[in-house]
C-alpha cells in the first residue's frame, strides 16, 4: 500500500504532486463521475479513466506552459462560468507569451493575428451576405475587394484603399463600369491618369502644382520685373556676346542693387473693399538714397490676418518728380493717391530788382538783402486707370509767409462728407522762422519762430477746396490753432509708434527712421524702421493662443470661490486674491493657505470714502470724548471710533431718542459743545432749552445760560458752537462770544451722571464781538455750523456748501464734502479691478475709485482723498500684462500704460478683426505679437507668462537687429 500515492504519480509520470492531488479533488471535471463508486469505494474503471484524462490535461497545460488548476481559474471558470470571454482571452494571450519567449513569440503572435483575422473576415462575411445576399464573388464586384483572400497576403488600409481607387479607375476607362457619366470627364480623367496612376511621376506633378516659381520657364513668369524684363530683352535682342551679357547683367544689377536699398518714405494699409474682415492691402513708396530722390512703389495683398506670408508686386517707378522726403499715400475714390508737401519761395513783385539794407557798426558797414517769403504747397498724384501716375496736381497752397518754412507735418483724414460721398482732409502744419528786422537789437534781433498750417480738402471729382479762406480773415490765430491740433495728433502718433519700436527691437532706433504709415481712422496703425541697413515692416498680427480647459467653479480645486460665475477678480501683492459677485452683491478675501471663509456684502465694505454723515443732510453739533467723535445731524447721530470721519461705527447712525451715549433724548439738538470746565452742553433752540452732560433731564430755559440778566449785546440765539484749543466759542448771527478756558480745568463728570447743578462759565470781556475781522483766527470765508479740536487738528464744517475743512497745526486746510458716497458702495456691484503701482482700482459704471496699499499688501478701509472719479467709457473687464493694461467695453477696447489713471482713457478700438497685441477673434486669451518684415518675416512675441520667445524667421535670408523681447 502506498503512503503517498500523488507523489508516486508525479515522479512516475514528471508530474506535480500538488497539481495531481487538486486533479483528483476535482475528479468530477475530468470524468464526469463523482468521486468513487456507488459504494463509496474507488474502482479499478474510475482510476483508469481518471489517470488517461490526467494524462491529456497534463499534457493540455504543458503547451499553455502552467499547471490545470491555473488553466482552470484564468480561463475556463471565465469562458463557462464568469461570462468574462474578454479575461479568458487576456489569460490566455499571457500565458501563450509567457511559454513561447522573447525569440519565438513574434512568430507565434502573427500566427495567432492571422487566424483571428480570418474568423473576423468568415463572420463579417457572413453577416453582410445575410442581410444584402449573393456570394463572395458579389462582394469583390461591389467593393472592389477580394474577400476570399487567405492571411497570407499581407496590406495596410491605406494600400486597400488605394487598390480599389485604381481597379475602379481601370475599369472606369475600359468601360467596365455602369454605363452613363458625362463622356468629358471620362477624358480629363484620363489624361489625368497618365501621371496619377505612378507615385514618382504624381509626385513630381505636385511639386510643380505647389512650387511652381521652381519650375516655371523666367521668361513665362509674370511676376517680372522691370529691371528682369530689361535684362530679358537685352539678352534676347542683341547679339551674345562676353561684353554685351556682362553689360547687361551689370545694368540689371545696379537696378536690383537700387531697389533693394530704398528708403521708406510712407505707406497706406486699407481692406478690401472696404470690408472690416476683408484682406488687408498695402501701398508702400521707397525713395533711393542720393540726389536726385527717385520714388518708387509697390502693392501687397495679405489674405489672412493670422498668417505672416504676403503676395508682394515688385518695386514699380513713380514716374513724378518728388521733392519731398516723405510722402503720405491713401486709397480714395477706387484709386491710389499720394500726397506730399513743398515749400516754395513766392517771387517778388519786381524780379529784376533786389533790395538791400544797409546798416552801420562803429567804422563797418553791413549790407543785407530782405528775407525770401516762402510758402507751402501741397502737392499730389493719382494711379489712373492705365496704371499710370497722373503728371503733379496741386492740392492748394498756404499762406504767404515772411520766413523760411520747415518742419513740415502732414497729415491725411479720409472722411464720409455724408452717407455716400467721400473726401480727402489734409492737414499741414509747419514751423515759420521770420528773420529780424535790418537794424534790430537786444531780444529783437533773434528771428521769431511759430507754427502755421493749411487745411484742404480733395473731393471725388478732384477738385480742392481751403477749409481756411474764410477763417483767415475772420479769425488770424485759427492757423496757429490748427497747427497746435495737427501737432498734437502728430505727436501722440509719434510716441505710440516710438513705444512698439521699443517693444520690437533691442537696440537704440533713431526716431527718424521711423515711418508710420497712414490708415482708416480707428484701425490699427503699421509701420517701418530703417534699422542696420534694412526696412523692416512691422505690423500687428493676432495669434491664437493655447486653448485652456474650462472647468466649472462649483466643486473647484484651485481655491476659488463655489459660485456660479465671478464678475471681477484680482490678486493682491501679499498674494491674497479678492473676487466679486455682483449677481449676489458679494465679495470673498481668500488667503493662501488654510480655509476660504464666508462671502461678505461688497457694499459695506468697499468703495467708502471719507464722511462726516451718513446721508446728505446738515451738521448740527459735534462733541468730542476722547477717542470717540459725535456728530448730531437732525434726529439721528453718528459716532466715529479713532480718526474722525472716516470708518463710521457699526449699528450707527443711530436715533437721539432712547439712546445710550449720554446724549439728551431730545428730537434734535441745535448746538452742543464742551465748555471751558469739561461739561457739555446741549442747546434747543426751537423749544428755548439747555442741558448739561452732568443733568441731562434737567432742561432750563437758554436765559439761565448766561450769569447777567438777559442775553449779551447783539446775541439772539446761539446758532453754533466750536471747541477750539484753549476756549470755546459760541457763534449768534455775525458775532460771537468766547469762554476762556481755566488754567486747572474741572474734571467732568461722567455723562449722564446726575449732580448739582453745573456752574454757568463766563463769558470773556469785551464780547461778544463781529466775526468780521476778528482776532480768534475763526474762519470768515464761510458760515461756521460747528468747530471742534481733536489732537491738534481743527475740523470746521459748512453746511451752505455741504462740506468740511481739516486745518493741521501747521495751517494746512484740506477741504472734503460732508456727504461721501460712490457708486460702488450703492450698488454693490464691481465690474472690473486692477492693481498697478501698489495701488487698487476699482470701476462700477462710468466711476471708479483707488486704494493705495499698506505695505503689507492689504487693502485700507477708505478709499484714497478726491475718489470716486468719473471714466470717460464703462469698463467692462481689466487684465494687465506686465507694464501694459488692456481694458475692454462690450466689443471695443483700449490698451494703456498700467500706471495711467483710467479717468483718461484713449477712445476705445474695436475687438474684432486685426487688433492691437490681442487676438483677431476678440476672444480674450490667445497670445498676441508684433511682426517686422523685410524679405523674410521676423516675428516678436510675448506670451501671457511672460516667458521670452525667440524670433521666428520664414524666409531665404535673416539679418541682424530683430531680436525678441518679452515686454507684455
Amino acid at each position: 500500500m502506498l503512503t503517498d500515492p500523488y507523489a508516486h504519480l508525479a515522479e512516475l509520470f514528471g508530474w506535480d504532486g500538488a497539481e495531481v492531488a487538486w486533479c483528483r479533488r476535482n475528479v468530477r471535471l475530468l470524468t464526469g463521475a463523482a468521486a468513487g463508486g456507488p459504494d463509496g469505494a474507488d474502482g479499478d474503471r474510475l482510476e483508469l479513466e481518471f489517470l488517461l484524462e490526467l494524462a491529456d490535461l497534463f499534457a493540455l497545460a504543458d503547451k499553455l506552459g502552467t499547471g490545470p488548476s491555473r488553466a482552470y481559474t484564468d480561463i475556463w471558470t471565465r469562458v463557462h462560468g464568469a461570462a468574462d470571454p474578454h479575461g479568458a482571452a487576456d489569460a490566455l494571450y499571457e500565458l501563450l507569451a509567457r511559454r513561447a519567449g522573447p525569440e519565438r513569440w513574434p512568430v507565434l503572435a502573427r500566427q495567432l493575428h492571422d487566424e483571428l483575422n480570418l474568423r473576423k473576415r468568415d463572420a463579417l462575411v457572413a453577416t453582410v451576405l445575410a442581410d444584402a445576399g449573393g456570394t463572395s464573388r458579389d462582394l469583390f464586384a461591389r467593393f472592389l475587394i477580394d474577400v476570399d483572400m487567405g492571411a497570407k497576403g499581407n496590406t495596410s488600409r491605406v494600400r486597400e484603399a488605394i487598390a480599389a481607387a485604381q481597379l475602379y479607375l481601370h475599369r472606369y476607362l475600359l468601360n467596365l463600369e455602369l454605363p452613363g457619366g458625362d463622356e468629358q470627364a471620362r477624358q480629363r480623367v484620363k489624361a489625368w491618369w497618365r501621371w496619377m496612376r505612378n507615385y514618382r511621376v504624381w509626385e513630381a506633378n505636385r511639386k510643380v502644382f505647389l512650387y511652381p516659381e521652381n519650375y516655371l520657364r523666367p521668361e513665362l513668369r509674370d511676376t517680372r520685373t522691370p529691371a528682369f524684363r530689361t535684362l530679358e530683352s537685352d539678352l534676347l535682342q542683341g547679339e551674345i556676346t562676353a561684353s554685351t551679357v556682362e553689360r547687361a547683367y551689370k545694368r540689371y544689377l545696379d537696378e536690383y542693387t537700387e531697389v533693394s536699398r530704398l528708403t521708406i518714405a510712407g505707406g497706406y494699409v486699407y481692406t478690401k473693399d472696404q470690408e472690416p474682415g476683408g484682406a488687408r492691402r498695402l501701398v508702400l513708396f521707397g525713395r533711393t538714397r542720393t540726389d536726385p530722390r527717385r520714388y518708387y512703389y509697390r502693392r501687397a495683398e495679405f489674405a489672412s490676418r493670422e498668417k505672416l506670408s504676403a503676395t508682394w508686386e515688385p518695386w514699380q517707378p513713380v514716374e513724378v518728380q518728388i521733392d519731398a522726403d516723405q510722402v503720405h499715400p491713401v486709397h480714395a475714390f477706387g484709386r491710389v493717391f499720394v500726397f506730399w508737401a513743398v515749400p516754395e519761395v513766392v517771387a517778388a513783385d519786381d524780379p529784376t530788382g533786389t533790395t538791400v539794407v544797409a546798416r552801420t557798426d562803429g567804422d563797418q558797414q553791413h549790407i543785407t538783402g530782405l528775407g525770401q517769403t516762402q510758402r507751402i504747397r501741397i502737392c499730389y498724384s493719382f494711379h489712373n486707370l492705365t496704371k499710370e501716375w497722373a503728371p503733379t496736381q496741386t492740392l492748394g497752397t498756404g499762406r504767404a509767409e515772411p520766413g523760411a518754412i520747415s518742419d513740415v507735418t502732414l497729415l491725411l483724414m479720409p472722411r464720409m462728407k455724408n452717407a455716400d460721398q467721400m473726401s480727402v482732409v489734409v492737414s499741414c502744419s509747419y514751423t515759420v522762422t521770420t528773420p529780424p528786422a535790418p537794424g534790430a537789437t537786444g531780444d529783437a534781433a533773434r528771428p521769431t519762430v511759430r507754427r502755421a498750417a493749411a487745411l484742404f480738402e480733395l473731393n471725388p471729382e478732384l477738385y480742392s477746396e481751403d477749409l481756411m479762406a474764410g477763417d483767415a480773415a475772420a479769425a488770424p490765430d485759427h492757423g496757429q490753432v490748427l497747427a497746435v491740433m495737427t501737432d498734437i495728433e502728430a505727436a501722440r502718433d509719434q510716441a505710440a509708434t516710438a513705444e512698439r519700436v521699443a517693444r520690437i527691437f533691442v537696440d537704440p532706433v533713431d526716431p527718424a527712421d521711423v515711418v508710420r504709415f497712414d490708415a482708416p481712422s480707428g484701425s490699427e496703425f503699421w509701420f517701418s524702421v530703417d534699422h542696420k541697413g534694412g526696412s523692416f515692416l512691422c505690423r500687428p498680427v493676432p495669434v491664437a493662443g493655447t486653448e485652456g480647459t474650462r472647468l466649472p467653479l462649483i466643486s473647484n480645486r484651485d481655491r476659488l470661490p463655489q459660485w456660479p460665475r465671478v464678475d471681477a477678480a484680482v490678486e493682491l501683492p501679499n498674494r491674497k486674491r479678492l473676487f466679486f459677485d455682483n449677481a449676489e452683491r458679494r465679495f470673498l478675501l481668500t488667503p493662501t493657505r488654510g480655509e476660504l471663509g464666508d462671502p461678505e456684502p461688497t457694499g459695506s465694505a468697499w468703495g467708502r470714502v471719507r464722511t462726516v454723515l451718513a446721508e446728505p443732510g446738515a451738521v448740527d453739533a459735534v462733541i468730542v470724548r476722547g477717542e470717540r467723535t459725535f456728530v448730531l445731524a437732525g434726529h439721528r447721530y453718528l459716532r466715529f471710533t479713532g480718526t474722525p470721519f472716516g470708518a463710521i461705527d457699526a449699528d450707527y447712525p443711530a436715533d437721539l431718542a432712547g439712546n445710550d451715549d449720554g446724549l439728551p433724548d431730545w428730537p434734535k439738538v441745535d448746538v452742543a459743545f464742551t465748555g471751558p470746565d469739561g461739561v457739555e452742553y446741549f442747546f434747543d433752540n426751537t423749544r428755548d432749552r439747555y442741558v448739561t452732560s452732568q443733568d441731562l433731564d434737567k432742561p432750563r430755559p437758554i436765559a439761565e445760560f448766561w450769569r447777567r440778566p438777559g442775553l449779551p449785546d447783539g446775541v439772539t440765539t446761539i446758532d453754533a458752537a466750536v471747541a477750539a484749543d484753549g476756549a470755546t466759542f459760541l457763534i449768534s448771527g455775525d458775532r460771537y462770544v468766547r469762554f476762556a478756558r481755566p488754567s486747572t480745568p474741572r474734571r467732568p463728570r461722567r455723562p449722564g451722571k446726575t449732580a448739582a447743578t453745573a456752574p454757568v462759565p463766563a463769558t470773556d470781556p469785551s464780547y461778544p464781538r463781529p466775526l468780521a475781522d476778528n482776532d480768534d483766527e475763526l474762519p470768515t470765508d464761510f458760515r461756521i455750523a460747528a468747530g471742534v479740536l481733536r489732537k491738534g487738528i481743527m475740523y470746521w464744517f459748512d453746511n451752505d456748501r455741504r462740506e468740511y475743512h481739516e486745518v493741521a497745526p501747521d495751517g494746512t486746510r484740506t477741504t472734503r464734502p460732508t456727504y461721501g458716497h460712490s457708486a460702488l458702495t450703492e450698488t454693490g456691484r464691481v465690474d472690473a479691478a486692477w492693481v498697478a503701482a501698489g495701488r487698487l482700482y476699482l470701476t462700477t459704471g462710468l466711476e471708479y475709485v483707488r486704494y493705495t496699499l499698506r505695505p503689507d499688501g492689504s487693502v485700507p478701509p477708505l478709499v484714497d482723498d478726491g475718489y470716486p472719479a468719473a471714466l470717460p467709457w464703462q469698463i467692462d473687464t481689466a487684465f494687465r500684462r506686465e507694464d501694459d493694461l488692456y481694458l475692454f467695453s462690450g466689443d471695443r477696447y483700449a490698451r494703456i500704460d498700467a500706471e495711467r489713471e483710467p479717468a483718461d482713457l484713449p477712445d476705445p478700438l474695436p475687438v474684432a478683426g486685426a487688433w492691437g497685441n490681442c487676438p483677431g477673434t476678440g476672444r480674450r486669451r490667445s497670445t498676441p505679437r508684433w511682426t517686422a518684415s523685410r524679405a523674410c518675416t521676423c516675428s516678436w512675441t510675448a506670451s501671457t507668462c511672460g516667458t521670452p520667445r525667440p524670433c521666428r524667421c520664414a524666409g531665404r535670408t535673416s539679418w541682424p537687429g530683430c531680436r525678441s523681447r518679452s515686454s507684455g
